[in-house]
C-alpha cells in the first residue's frame, strides 16, 4: 500500500489554488445566470415545450449551485470531516469483528458441548455435527486431536495454526475462536477468513467514500506515510490493528464535484429525451435531441 506522491508546495500550489478559486467563482456565476434565465423563461414561456425546457434548466442550474456550495464546504471543513468519517468507519469495523468473534465462539461452544456430552464420538458423527453449523462465506470449523491431527473439518481452509485469535497469511486475516474440551483431549476451532485488501465500497455507507484503502495487521507493520493506525480488538494472545489511507482534500472535493456533475448531466439528458418525445413528429429534431442526451451522459463514471 502506498500513500502516493506528496502534494506540491510553494508558488505552484498557490497558483493552482488561485486558479481553482477563479474557476469556482466563474462556475457559480454561470450557474446563477442560467438559473435566472431559466426562471425568466419559465415565467414568460407560453409554449409547453419551452416551459418544460426551462424547468429542466432550473434543475440543472440548481444542482450546479448546490454542488459548488457542497464542494466549498467540504474543502473548508476537510480535516474535521475526514477524521469523523474515518472514525465512524473504524467503529463499524470494530462492531463487525466483535460480531464475527461472537458467532464463531458460539459455534465452537455448541460443537464442543455436543462432543463433551458424548466422549469417544466417531469421526463421521463429528463431520455431521460440523456441517450443521451456521454457514457463511470464508468460514469453517475443525476438530483437532491431542497430537495436532485434524479429525474433522468443514467449510473454508484454515491456512494457519489457529492457535491465536488473529493470524495472517500473505493475503488474508484469519479470526479463530476455540473451545478446549476438559474431558477429552480435543480442541474445536471455528474460524473466518477475511481477505486483507481494500474494503468493498458500499453505496449505503457514506463513510467509506473518504477511504482509499485499508489493511489489517498485528501491530508490527511499518506504517506508511499518510496512513492512520487504529486499534480494532485485543485479546490476551493477540491484537488486531488496521491502517487506513484516507482520501486527500483535492480528491474529496473532486469527487463531490463529479457527483454533482453526474447528477446535472443525468437531468440534462432526461430533459433532452422529454423534449424529444414532445417533438417526436420531427424525426430530425428527435434524433438531434437523442444525440444531445447521449453526449451529456458521456462523462458519467460508474463503479464496478
Amino acid at each position: 500500500m502506498t500513500a502516493g506522491p506528496s502534494s506540491p508546495s510553494g508558488p505552484l500550489e498557490s497558483n493552482n489554488r488561485s486558479g481553482r478559486i477563479v474557476s469556482s467563482i466563474a462556475v457559480a456565476l454561470a450557474s446563477t445566470l442560467v438559473l435566472l434565465l431559466a426562471i425568466a423563461g419559465l415565467v414568460l414561456a407560453r409554449d409547453r415545450i419551452l416551459a418544460a425546457a426551462a424547468l429542466f434548466l432550473i434543475g440543472v442550474a440548481a444542482i450546479d449551485l448546490v454542488t459548488f456550495v457542497a464542494a466549498a464546504r467540504v474543502s473548508r471543513n476537510f480535516a474535521q470531516s475526514s477524521a469523523s468519517h474515518v472514525n465512524n468507519e473504524m467503529q463499524r469495523v470494530r462492531r463487525e469483528i466483535v460480531g464475527i468473534e461472537s458467532e464463531l465462539q458460539a459455534s465452537a461452544d455448541h460443537v464442543g458441548a455436543a462432543i463433551a456430552a458424548q466422549p469417544g464420538m466417531p469421526r463421521p458423527q463429528m463431520f455431521h455435527l460440523l456441517e450443521l453449523q451456521p454457514r457463511a462465506a470464508g468460514r469453517g470449523m475443525r476438530i483437532v486431536g491431542a497430537n495436532g491431527t485434524v479429525l474433522a473439518w468443514w467449510g473454508d481452509e484454515l491456512r494457519v495454526t489457529g492457535d491465536l485469535t488473529y493470524q495472517f497469511d500473505v493475503t488474508n486475516l484469519f479470526i479463530t475462536r476455540s473451545r478446549r474440551l476438559s474431558n477429552t483431549p480435543l480442541v474445536v476451532q471455528a474460524f473466518e477468513r477475511i481477505p486483507n485488501e481494500p474494503r468493498a465500497h458500499s453505496l449505503l455507507d457514506p463513510d467509506d467514500d473518504w477511504i482509499v484503502s485499508t489493511i489489517f495487521h498485528a501491530g508490527v507493520l511499518k506504517q506508511e506515510a499518510g496512513t492512520r493506525r487504529y486499534p480494532i480488538a485485543k485479546h490476551s494472545d493477540a491484537s488486531l490493528f488496521i491502517d487506513v489511507l484516507p482520501h486527500t482534500r483535492p480528491e474529496i472535493v473532486a469527487n463531490t464535484q463529479i457527483l454533482g456533475r453526474d447528477a446535472a448531466a443525468i437531468l440534462f439528458a432526461l430533459a433532452a429525451l422529454v423534449i424529444a418525445w414532445r417533438l417526436r413528429e420531427s424525426t430530425i429534431l428527435t434524433a438531434i435531441l437523442i444525440a444531445i442526451a447521449r453526449v451529456a451522459l458521456l462523462p458519467l463514471r460508474f463503479e464496478t
